[in-house]
């Protein structure tokens, strides 16, 4: 009886995380665990003109998995239209972030971030890195507008480092998370 007990009690001090979900390619083998904030880019639907064409993409942390589909903990839902960078939100059903079953099928593409956290942090070093881009090109354009050589050559040089450092800011905010893809790659990523 005191066993019995002792396992209970253990069982309740350690969380109890869902299933895992393992993805290959080739002879490499990533590991998708419960606690993973997910982005999912699913196949692209819509005419084959580009009319009503539509990428859904939904942001969540994994909740675990069966034969053939995830289970998500949806935070943001969201459609890009092809060919626009803008984001089409999908309503908020009265703050429900509601466990979500998404076929493994209809994933093209996904990728693995910490935390939510971590993915506002990318986006704010992103708008960051751009608004320093742009402002670099803003003193590199008021370079030709001044008539003093000195002080034109020292705006282009201000504007060059702020464009670059922009850039950079950008490439490494952007770049950090690795992106699985199931379709229409050679090197494309299988469900275990």
């Amino acid at each position: 009886m005191r066993t019995q007990m002792a396992a209970f009690a253990l069982m309740l001090t350690f969380p109890c995380w869902g299933q895992e979900v393992q993805i290959s390619r080739g002879s490499e083998t990533v590991t998708l665990r419960p606690e993973n904030f997910l982005t999912l880019q699913l196949i692209t639907t819509g005419g084959p003109n580009g009319e009503d064409c539509l990428t859904p993409t939904i942001e969540g942390q994994l909740e675990g998995a069966g034969a053939d589909s995830l289970y998500i903990r949806w935070h943001t839902i969201y459609a890009v239209r092809c060919g626009e960078l803008e984001h089409h939100p999908v309503p908020d059903w009265g703050g429900m972030k509601a466990v979500i079953p998404i076929a493994k099928k209809d994933i093209d593409n996904l990728s693995v971030l910490k935390s939510q956290k971590h993915l506002l942090r990318q986006m704010k070093w992103g708008f960051l890195g751009g608004a320093l881009t742009i402002s670099g090109l803003g003193t590199a354009l008021n370079s030709l507008l001044v008539s003093d050589r000195s002080d034109s050559r020292t705006l282009l040089v201000s504007g060059g480092i702020q464009f670059g450092t922009g850039l950079l800011i950008v490439a490494l905010a952007v770049g950090k998370s690795k992106r699985y893809r199931f379709y229409e790659s050679p090197d494309r990523w299988q469900w275990k």
